[in-house]
């Protein structure tokens, strides 16, 4: 797996979110995730149906942010999960967690690890074979005040210990995508570079020719 990932942030009015993931979703964004921390399950709900049905029109995949229910009930392309999220899930039953394991054995599934080098080389895989495997803070970003930042030996680390494709997320923007590159990594989720510009297809676009031309 790899291409350009773009992560909604909670900063963002519903009608502008939507409009925003339409104008990425027509310039061939590859995934989007809906991340919408503090709304309810419904708000949730809501607005991933909304953008589903622009994404089904493309070939971008739709990817939920904690919420396995949602995704499998709307019929989304994946789930991403973080440790958390995956450790609350294994207090299912036996049966939910049969049940769910099999739906997603045909989506996309991704797990965050963020700079955990021995998670990176086991992640759990007694129920989902995950697709990705999400490392980061590459750099500071405001998405997450508490996150910590990895190191620069630290992201070529992780990249040559992983059997999976890795995610690189936090703070990527132009300006220092190319260090991601440079280390190897062809996988990038984005968020504020994308939806804080008056042009999320421009930023897009700006991401895609760097790409190329590395």
């Amino acid at each position: 797996m790899k291409g350009i990932y773009a992560i909604t942030p909670n900063d963002i009015e519903e009608n502008q979110l939507i409009e925003k993931s339409q104008e990425l979703i027509e310039a061939k964004i590859d995934f989007l995730q809906i991340r919408r921390k503090g709304e309810t399950l419904d708000q949730i709900y809501s607005v991933a149906s909304k953008i589903l049905k622009l994404t089904k029109k493309h070939s971008c995949k739709l990817i939920i942010n904690d919420h396995l229910e949602i995704a499998k009930d709307l019929n989304a392309d994946g789930v991403h999960l973080g440790m958390e999220d995956y450790e609350n899930f294994l207090k299912k039953t036996d049966d939910e967690k049969k049940v769910f394991s099999s739906y997603f054995r045909e989506k996309v599934i991704g797990l965050s690890c963020k700079n955990n080098l021995g998670l990176v080389k086991n992640p759990p895989i007694e129920i989902f074979n995950w697709d990705y495997l999400a490392v980061g803070s590459m750099f500071k970003t405001s998405t997450k005040t508490d996150a910590v930042i990895v190191r620069p030996n630290q992201r070529s680390l992780l990249r040559r210990n992983s059997s999976r494709p890795l995610i690189a997320i936090g703070g990527i923007d132009e300006k220092n995508i190319g260090i991601l590159l440079k280390d190897n990594y062809n996988f990038f989720a984005i968020s504020k570079f994308l939806f804080n510009n008056n042009s999320p297809s421009g930023a897009l676009n700006k991401i895609k020719k760097i790409i190329k031309q590395s």
